[in-house]
């Protein structure tokens, strides 16, 4: 039983949309910067996720670290701003063209902050492939896994019935049958008395 649960989670994870949140037009050669929706307490990290990519992160910082090892220049910079970490990406290429969003730890769970598209001239294609969310090459896949999964789900349902029909009609079959024959032994031995 757990297994089946576990796959039903599985499938739901799976098939739910990522929200792509806000889109930015941008031009290359420009800074933007997006803001992180919450504040964590420890480390926030930024990811990256181009269409039909898995999640790259990018940037990883806290309000307690000093970002150690990262250029002055670099291509991608986060800053502490309303208690929460911002990402800084310095001088926009199109390879820059995609789905972006935080995560964070704060009370022992993990929060996703609101997605930013970020999309130049000739790329609304990107946006809409990212509104639709990160697993739409797998939507066809989970369409197929539901409905097996309806179909097997009616299957038990249906098996379970036929079984609990027929351990119900035994049993009281059975219980008839032995009160009738308890009857006839009584009006037996009134016969003969």
């Amino acid at each position: 039983m757990r297994l089946f649960t576990n796959a039903i989670i599985c499938f739901i994870l799976m098939c739910l949309p990522c929200e792509a949140g806000e889109q930015i037009h941008v031009q290359n050669g420009e800074t933007v910067t997006l803001n992180c929706s919450f504040s964590t307490g420890t480390e926030t990290l930024w990811m990256k996720q181009n269409p039909k990519d898995v999640p790259t992160i990018i940037l990883s910082a806290g309000r307690n670290s000093d970002q150690e090892g990262m250029p002055e220049e670099s291509h991608y910079t986060a800053f502490i701003q309303n208690s929460s970490v911002s990402l800084r990406i310095n001088n926009v290429t199109s390879s820059d063209f995609a789905l972006y969003y935080c995560c964070g730890r704060s009370g022992g769970q993990f929060k996703f902050g609101q997605g930013f598209v970020l999309h130049g001239d000739g790329e609304m294609e990107l946006a809409e492939k990212c509104e639709k969310g990160p697993h739409c090459g797998q939507c066809e896949v989970c369409t197929l896994y539901w409905r097996l999964l309806v179909v097997t789900a009616s299957f038990c349902i249906i098996l379970s019935s036929i079984c609990l029909y027929f351990i119900y009609y035994r049993k009281g079959t059975t219980i008839a049958r032995e009160e009738l024959q308890s009857k006839g032994k009584r009006t037996a031995n009134n016969i003969q008395v």
